[in-house]
């Protein structure tokens, strides 16, 4: 083949190795996009087990019944100590005032 006048030759050769170039890149792609797609679906998973332990944990109880549960509680344990401590007065009281009348 002759080169044209005033233009750009290019042989068959050289159109051959340019497909051949995007060839190879258009594969490289398609094997980084395999990739991200198997990462997607690991993804997928990934965030599907995120929403059912969210949703696990909206259905627990929220923090004011958790908040009265231990008010009651607390309140029960101080009417408990101040029931002990009345108690333990009135085993004093009795004993200042039995013990020496016992002891003569």
């Amino acid at each position: 083949m002759t080169a044209p006048e005033n233009g750009i030759y290019i042989s068959q050769t050289q159109m051959y190795q340019e497909v051949r170039a995007l060839a190879d890149g258009v594969g490289r792609i398609e094997g980084k996009l395999d990739q991200a797609l198997r990462e997607n679906v690991d993804l997928r998973t990934d965030i599907q087990d995120h929403e059912k332990r969210l949703r696990d944990l909206e259905s627990e109880p929220k923090a004011s019944a958790i908040n009265a549960r231990v008010e009651k509680v607390e309140h029960q344990t101080w009417r408990s100590a101040g029931a002990s401590a009345a108690i333990a007065a009135v085993f004093m009281l009795a004993g200042q005032v039995f013990l020496p009348m016992i002891l003569r």
